[in-house]
């Protein structure tokens, strides 16, 4: 009599999908050193589905890098928004 041996294999996977609506243009980072797409603060807010003042705390610790326009438009780092989200779960 032969035994048949079953091996169950589970992998575990997050995913971050992030759908957006508008162009992002790239702009230099100066924290990242390289240019990336950058985002308006508003779609920011709405994609990470955090408040905008949680973003202007995340900015000041650093974690998400920003961009500000000598007109005073802000503009979020796409990469370290994603980042961020990755790493505060």
């Amino acid at each position: 009599m032969s035994v048949t041996r079953k091996t169950e294999i589970m992998i575990e996977r997050e995913q971050l999908v992030l759908i957006v609506r508008t162009p992002m243009p790239e702009i230099l980072c100066e924290e990242c050193g390289r240019d990336v797409k950058m985002i308006e603060m508003k779609e920011a807010s709405r994609l990470a589905r955090i408040s905008q003042r949680e973003i202007f705390s995340r900015m000041g610790n650093d974690s998400i890098h920003f961009k500000e326009t000598p007109l005073g438009s802000l503009f979020i780092c796409f990469d370290s928004l994603v980042n961020d989200l990755r790493q505060s779960g």
